[in-house]
Parts: C-alpha cells; structure tokens; sequence
C-alpha cells in the first residue's frame, strides 16, 4: 500500500511536470513566432505597408500551432489578417504595453506590443504615437491551436496510469508471493505448537520448514521432547498420587469408623457417667434425708445441754456433707457440660440479703466479731434477668470463704453497675474482707480444681477445694470475669463481672415512714449502712453509741422529739443480753416505745425467750431493707401490748388426706412423724402400683411421689395416675434426690405439679403443702399467670373444643420444647442459618394450633428476622424466643383442662 501510494504521487508529479513543459514548449514557440515579428516589424518601419504585413503574416502562421494571425494598429484598429476566424472576441480589450495571453478550452490568444523607432514621418495608414524610446506603433495577435497540447497530455495520463496500474499489479503480486513464503512457514508453526498444547507431540515430525527456519524447528523439537518427558512423569507423579490417596481414604475410612466406635464409648461413658450422677445423688441425699429430718425432730424434744450439742452437731456434719456432694455434682455437671442457666427475673439487693442471712447464722460466732455490710449502688436496677440461684451459689462461695477467713473486722460486698449496652447490663460485684488475706505465689492456685492455699494436714478451715472453680465457671458462663486482689494479713477482694439483662418488671418504690428511731449501734459500718436506708424511707434515726447515751436519751425524749422506737443491737455475750433485756424493759414498758433487735446470733436470742416476747421484732444482722421496713412500717398496725403477747398462728391441717409414695421405709417413717402431729391423716405406699390401688379406692388431697423406685418409678406413676379420673387435678409433688435440670424438667413434664430436692426438712415440706392445698391461686389468679401465654379457649375452638385432642396437641409441643430449645442454641453457635430457620418455622407452625400466643408471636418475629437480616443483631430476637418457650414450660402444670 505505501509503495502504491509512492508511485501515484510519483506519476502525478511527473504528469504535471510533463504538461507544464509542453505547455512552456507551446508558449515559447509563440513567444518566438512573435518575437520575430516584432523585430522584423521594428527593422522595416517606418516603410511598412500591407505587403509586408501580409507576408510577415504568413511566415507566422507556418507553425502548425498557429490557426490565425492579426496586426492592430494603434488606434486598436484592425489592419491586416490572415488565418481562421478568431475564437476569442474583443481581444481589444487586453491590448497593453506588455505581452499578454489568454487561454480557452483549444485555443490560446497571445497578444504581442510592436513598437518602432520615434519618428517625424508617418507610414500609410499608421499614426505615430510618442513613446521615451519607441514609439508603440500597434499589436499583434497570435492565436494558436492547443488541441495537440490537449491530446500529448491525455495521452500521457493514459500511459502512466497503465504504467502505474501495471508496476503496482506486478509489485502486489510479487509482494503475495513473498508474503505466502514467510507466512505459510509462520501458519504450520503455529498449528503444530497448537496441537502440542494438546498433547499431540508427534506433529513436530510433521513439520517441514525452510531452511532459514532450521534453528527454529530444532528448538521446537526439544521443548516438544522436554513436554513429552514432563507429561510422563506427571502421569506417573498422579497415578502415585491416586495410589496414595486411594491408601489414605482407606485408612481414613478406618479411622472413621474407629472415632465413630470411640464417640459412641464416649456418649455411652457420659450416658453412664449421668446415670452415676443421678443414682448416687438419690442414694446419698436419701439417707442424708432421713438424718436430717430425724435430728430435726429431735430438736423438738427436751434436751440437756449435751444431749443438744450432739444433736447440733449431727445437723452441721449432715450440712456440711450436703455442700460438699453439691461441689462434686455441680463440678461434674461443669465437666459434662450439663450446666445450664435459666433466666428468671432476679431482685439483687434481696439476693444478697438471703445470702448474708444464712450465712451468718450459720458461720458467725460469739468469738468473731465481724461487721458484714452490703452496698448495692442506687443505679442497680431492682429487677434482673438471670439465673438467681447460680448467682446465690457464687456469692454464697465468696461471701461463706470471707467469713470463715475472718476472724475481726469486716465482710463488704459492693455492687454497680458497670456498663449497659442494648438492654445487657453488667454488674460489678465486689466482696472485700479484712482476713487472713492469701500470699501472692498462692493466687495462681486458688481457681484450680481439688486445690487449697494450705493443703497441709494441719490446716484450720475444710472445703474440697472446689468451690471457687465451679464459681470462676459459672462466672464465665454468665459471660463474666473473674479477679482477685490479696494480701497476706491484710485482706482480700474477690470481684467478679456478669452479664444479666434488664427485667419489663416496673421498680416497686418504698412509701415514706416518716418516724423517729433511736438506734444503738457500736459498729460504725453498721451506723453507716442503716442510716444510708432509714433516710432513704424518710426515717429520722438517732444514733447512740453507748448504753448511756442510750439511756440518757431515752429520758430526755419529752424535751426533743417524741421516739417512736428503738433498733438495739445485741452481742452474742450473755452480759450484753442481760443490758439488753433490761433495756428493752425499760423502752417497753416504762417509756412505752416498741423495741426491735438486730443481733448477728440468734441462736443467743432463741436461749432468752422473756427477750423475745418484749420484742416487737427480732432482725438478723445485716439487717435485710425488706425485713427491716416491714418490722418498721408494722409498728402502726397493732399496739405494743398486742405485738409482745403475739404468738404465731399455726396452719390448721385438720382433715387433709396425703398419700407419700417412697420404697424406702425410713423416709415414709419420716413423713409420717412429720405431718401426723400437724393433724394430717397420712397415707403410705411402698410402690407405685402400690399407690395406683390407693388412689383407685380413696381420694387424695395432694400426693408426695419419690423419684426412683423399682418396677414403676415415679414419673410412670404419675402419667398413670393423671389417666385417672379421680387423681386428673390432684397436686403431685415430686421428693427427688436428682440433680440435673434436664431431669427435674423431665419430672415436671410427667404430669408433676413441682418438686423438692432431698434433703426436705419440715417447714419446707408443710410450706409446700399449704401452698397446694390451702394457698393455692384462684382461679383469677391462675388465668393471670396464664394470659398472654397459654389460651385455653383458642386451643380448644381449633379442635372444636375437643378436650382430649386440644390436651394432646399442648402436650406434644410441651414435650417437644426442651428438645427444640437445643437445637436452636445449638445451629446459633454453629452459625447454621438455613437449619436455624427450619427449627423456627416448625414451631411457629405448631404453636399456631396450640393456643401458645406468646410463643406464636416470638417465633414469628424470630423467622422474621432470620429470613430478612440473617443472623445480624438477632441475639435479642433469639432471647425472647427462648424465654417464651420457657415461659410455656413453667406454666405447663397449671393449665386446668375442663372435664371431659
């Protein structure tokens, strides 16, 4: 294409150049002709006529050019011609001094001055005009032909385009050619190395190539022997591989089937391991049982001093048996992983209270003299969600080992609020002590199971070594920490950080005692601690800090403020109780002022009953906010003389039909002895199918089901009994020895109403049965507890009110509850979406024909949820989902299906 290009401009240059020369050629020729005419017209003035004219004329148009030939005179009049008739008209007009042409399509006009000497003779027929030199005498006008020009130039356009169209057509056939040469070597190349690519390595032997391609094909020919060898060796490398691999799966096949073995031994072993669990806390619990309850009747009977102190000390070794068998279990749970939280609403400052209670009646004594003061924070929420009684366990450990480490001074336990964030708050909880303190290369071992900071023989204070591990566990499990800080001989701060949520329940504030109370009070934490709470209820309290100041300031009450009562603290020293008694007398009875006591060991007070009667209450140190304001806000309702001869009213029993189902005789005794002096007829059954044909013949008020009893255990009895017509309503209490939530959710699900956990002393036993025989919540009350949960009228109008079917559908969905609440925390710790949502959707369509409208709405929300956002800020969504399952298990047992 370029030489192409190069050639065209080429010719084009050379045809121009070919006609500017012939046209240079035409006009010099002319210019020539005229210019011989000129001089010959020059020379012959001023003797010049026609003849001449014609002549000159003649010899001009002799060129084969020249067509015609005109002289002008000059006046610009025509005086001689010869030749063709002129094509050009009005040449006149181009008459000058200076030559002049002008060309038309086939002709050219050239027009020539003549000029002549100046003279005084004038020729015939010619005026002189005047000029510097010569005189111009006239023109003449040449007209030539350019038809022949015209021809030469058509003719050399013609031979140069076929010059050019031939010299290009012979190039691109040249250049085809040598273009195929190189290509065609170029193309085989490429479609040889294209079937190498595919494996095909014996093209190269089909290739033939110039020999200026030689270097090529030999290096093409070794990279086609190196892919060759390549090839076989990664045939051989895969065929090794598959070998091995083939090996591998055969042993990991192997292997798989042993670890499936192993799993099913390890699930066996943690079955059996369970199963120990549960036995050996019936068998053990059971006869603890009977211990308990046989000393506790003892208690009752007149004893010696002696006699009392064995007695005492046969209940405090029993306790301390209890404790330790509960450390064992609870760390095995921890170690199966059986733990599991429940979520309740919890009142901390209550819980704290309860704990201090217990504990100080329990490991306070006259030889310590320990203050133990809780501090709850005023941004503590009152009402919590959590697992109340794991977090009584945690500060029953921690508070119990400050306790009993310390032998003067303090006990406090602190709790704030830390932080809050998206209805989680986490609370501080702090218990600090002035004890023994542990040495620092001691602290690493604290939380270690089995181990103590003196393991010695001769160590003073017991324990497993158990409790503070399962605490720092259950710790962990509420999403807590928990840190130490000791020193040895100053003290210790156990603190520990936990994770509950906030309750919908509304805070009940307190209503303002507006009084004033004399209090004495030595400690000067106590002081602080009560007074912080009085002024809090508008409660004006007055401190004294001596018996005299106490004294004095009861005498001079009728010139200050009137007092409406006195809060005395009592010591355990038989000296401070006789001051004591002395000055409740004189309060009470001289000064007519209501006395309350706060004492830290009431078993002293118990010893002095004329110090009981005088008192209008008896408070146990720390003194509890509820109790205290209860004892205060009361002592409006009845006068003094009323509240010292008060004596507690006893439940009346008379008539009560219990039957008590236990193969084990001794506790059977021990129920008997426990509720017959309570005028309770009691029935005894030895088995289940014992209790069966009692039920079939007689009509029980309530019935106390063992657990674990051969043939028939209780949970079968139970499902039978609710099969009777006579026994469908009757409140079954279940006395279990069994420990694992699983199991006592297991009860509940039989048909149990509820259940308590051996060892059952007997306030707790008789409490029980008030609630289910005399206290029971009416039936306003129940449909309270029931609404928005369970809707018995929608259950029953989806079956048309088919009680058997409606009672049924509930049951299989209660039972199914458990199961499903596993699976659901189980596919949200392993991120399982799609298995997440199938396990919603199916319980969202089951409670939808079960009357479970909270649960039908949660789970809704919850499929949502999982449907639109994923697994994205679903934590609380997940919560009220799971706590509306357990809401519908809790109120299981007391849906009241009509009769049939």
């Amino acid at each position: 294409m370029p030489v192409s290009f190069l050639s065209l401009v080429i010719s084009l240059i050379f045809i121009y150049e070919r006609k500017v020369d012939y046209q240079q050629q035409n006009q010099s020729q002319i210019e020539f002709i005229a210019q011989q005419f000129a001089i010959a017209y020059e020379n012959a003035a001023p003797n010049i006529d026609n003849n001449f004219l014609q002549k000159q004329l003649k010899a001009s148009i002799l060129s084969p050019n020249i067509i015609s030939a005109r002289v002008y005179n000059a006046q610009k009049k025509l005086i001689n011609e010869i030749g063709n008739k002129s094509n050009f008209a009005d040449p006149e007009a181009l008459f000058s001094n200076q030559a002049e042409q002008k060309f038309s399509q086939y002709s050219a006009l050239s027009i020539t001055p003549l000029l002549s000497l100046k003279t005084s003779q004038e020729s015939e027929g010619l005026g002189p005009i005047e000029s510097n030199d010569k005189a111009l005498t006239g023109w003449l006008v040449l007209e030539s032909n350019t038809a022949d020009f015209t021809l030469k130039k058509y003719r050399l356009f013609s031979f140069m385009a076929i010059t050019l169209i031939a010299f290009t057509t012979l190039f691109a056939l040249i250049a085809i050619k040598i273009a195929n040469k190189i290509a065609n070597p170029v193309n085989n190349l490429n479609r040889v190395i294209e079937k190498i690519s595919q494996g095909q390595f014996n093209a190269i032997k089909q290739l033939k190539l110039p020999r200026d391609y030689l270097a090529t094909t030999k290096g093409l020919a070794e990279i086609n022997e190196r892919l060759e060898n390549s090839q076989e060796e990664m045939l051989k490398s895969i065929e090794q591989a598959t070998e091995d691999m083939r090996r591998n799966m055969d042993s990991m096949e192997e292997k798989s089937a042993q670890l499936h073995i192993a799993n099913r031994e390890t699930s066996e072993s943690n079955r059996l391991k369970t199963q120990f669990l549960a036995n050996m806390s019936h068998e053990v619990r059971t006869p603890l049982n009977a211990i308990l309850g046989y000393t506790q009747l003892l208690q009752k009977d007149k004893l010696d001093h002696q006699q009392r102190l064995y007695i005492n000390t046969i209940e405090q070794s029993t306790n301390s048996l209890l404790a330790i068998i509960g450390d064992i279990l609870d760390f095995s749970k921890i170690e199966a992983g059986k733990l599991s939280l429940e979520h309740s609403e919890v009142n901390i400052r209550e819980l704290i209270d309860d704990v201090y209670q217990i504990l100080s009646a329990n490991l306070l004594t006259h030889k310590k003299s320990v203050d133990l003061v809780p501090e709850v924070a005023k941004e503590v929420p009152e009402w919590l969600i959590g697992d109340a009684i794991r977090i009584r366990q945690i500060l029953t450990n921690l508070i119990g080992n400050a306790i009993k480490f310390t032998h003067n001074g303090f006990v406090r336990t602190k709790v704030t609020l830390e932080q809050q964030r998206n209805g989680q708050p986490t609370l501080l909880v702090q218990i600090i002590d002035s004890g023994i303190g542990i040495p620092e290369n001691k602290l690493n071992s604290l939380f270690k199971a089995f181990s103590q900071v003196n393991t010695s023989t001769t160590r003073q204070f017991g324990g497993t070594g158990l409790g503070l591990v399962i605490t720092k566990k259950l710790v962990e499990q509420m999403g807590g920490e928990i840190e130490v800080n000791s020193e040895s001989g100053v003290g210790s701060n156990f603190r520990f950080r936990i994770n509950l949520q906030n309750s919908n329940r509304e805070d009940e504030p307190q209503e303002s005692i507006h009084k004033n109370i004399l209090v004495f009070e030595p400690s000067k934490g106590y002081r602080h601690y009560l007074e912080n709470y009085l002024t809090s209820i508008q409660i004006n309290p007055i401190f004294c800090t001596t018996l005299e100041h106490l004294i004095r300031r009861l005498n001079s009450r009728q010139d200050e403020e009137e007092i409406d009562a006195v809060l005395l603290s009592v010591s355990g020293e038989d000296k401070d109780i006789a001051q004591s008694y002395e000055l409740a007398v004189y309060a009470s009875e001289s000064c007519k002022i209501p006395c309350i006591l706060m004492t830290q060991l009431p078993g002293k007070i118990n010893q002095h009953p004329e110090l009981q009667r005088l008192a209008c209450d008896v408070l146990l140190k720390p003194i509890s906010h509820r109790q205290l304001y209860k004892s205060l806000a009361g002592l409006d309702q009845q006068p003094l003389e009323e509240a010292i001869s008060s004596t507690p009213n006893t439940i009346p029993f008379n008539g009560l039909k219990i039957l008590a189902v236990d193969d084990n005789q001794i506790n059977l005794q021990l129920v008997s002895h426990w509720l017959t002096p309570n005028n309770i007829e009691v029935s005894l059954a030895h088995s289940g199918q014992a209790a069966l044909d009692l039920c079939a013949r007689e009509n029980f008020d309530l019935i106390l089901m063992d657990i674990q009893m051969p043939e028939m255990d209780g949970m079968e009895t139970t499902k039978r009994l609710r099969e009777h017509r006579n026994t469908t309503l009757t409140p079954i209490i279940a006395l279990t020895a069994h420990a694992l939530n699983s199991e006592k959710q297991e009860i509940l699900n039989s048909g149990m109403n509820a259940y308590l956990t051996k060892p059952v002393n007997e306030s707790k036993l008789l409490e029980v049965i008030q609630d289910w025989c005399f206290s029971q919540p009416s039936e306003m009350e129940s449909d309270k507890n029931l609404e928005g949960i369970f809707d018995i009228d929608k259950s029953l109008s989806i079956v048309n009110d088919q009680v058997p079917i409606a009672r049924d559908m509930f049951n299989m969905l209660a039972d199914s509850l458990e199961s499903e609440k596993k699976l659901i925390n189980h596919h949200f710790k392993q991120e399982e979406l799609s298995k997440l949502i199938q396990v919603v959707h199916r319980l969202h369509g089951a409670s939808k024909y079960c009357g479970t409208p909270s649960l039908t709405k949660h789970a809704g929300f919850l499929e949502s949820h999982l449907k639109e956002l994923g697994l994205e800020e679903v934590e609380e969504v997940l919560l009220d989902f799971i706590q509306a399952i357990d809401q519908v298990l809790e109120v299981r047992n007391l849906i009241k299906w009509p009769q049939e």
